[in-house]
C-alpha cells in the first residue's frame, strides 16, 4: 500500500463517511512523510506551505490556495474526531495534547501513516528515526 492510500484509509476510518474530500490532505500527509522520513528533511528547513500545499495541489490539479484551505479545515476535523473519540493518545501519543495548527496534526499523521506508531511513542522509543529537530514539544 502505498503512503497516499495509507493516508487515506487512516483518513476515512478517523473521520467516518464525510462528504468533504480527503484528497487534499491525504495527498499532505503523503507527502510529508516522503520530505521527512524518506528524504531526511530536517523539521527545521520544513515548510508546509512551500514543501506540501504547493506540490500536492499540482497533483490535485488544483489552486495551491485552495488546497492549503481543504488541508487545514480537515486537519482541523481530525483534530475534533481525535477528542470527540478519545483516540489522541492513539494517533499523536499523548492524551490530552492541546489542539494542534494544520502542519502540526499533518506532522502527526504522516508519522503515524509511516511508521505506524504515534509521534511521542517514536520520540520517546526511537529518536533517531525521526527528522534532525524533533523535541517534546509539538513539531
Amino acid at each position: 500500500m502505498t503512503l497516499l492510500e495509507k493516508s487515506e484509509t487512516l483518513l476515512r476510518a478517523l473521520l467516518g463517511p464525510s462528504r468533504a474530500d480527503v484528497q487534499p490532505l491525504a495527498c499532505a500527509v503523503a507527502l510529508t512523510a516522503e520530505r521527512l522520513y524518506l528524504q531526511k528533511q530536517p523539521l527545521r528547513e520544513f515548510s508546509i506551505y512551500k514543501d506540501v500545499y504547493y506540490d500536492a495541489s499540482k497533483k490535485l490539479f488544483q489552486k495551491h490556495t485552495t488546497t492549503a484551505k481543504s488541508v487545514e479545515r480537515l486537519a482541523k476535523r481530525c483534530w475534533d474526531a481525535f477528542a470527540a473519540q478519545g483516540c489522541t493518545e492513539q494517533y499523536v501519543g499523548r492524551a490530552g495534547e492541546p489542539p494542534a495548527n494544520a502542519r502540526t496534526t499533518v506532522i502527526y499523521l504522516a508519522t503515524y501513516v509511516f511508521f505506524d506508531r504515534p509521534y511521542y511513542q517514536l520520540l520517546a522509543d526511537s529518536p533517531e528515526l525521526l527528522p534532525v529537530g524533533c523535541s517534546s514539544h509539538p513539531p
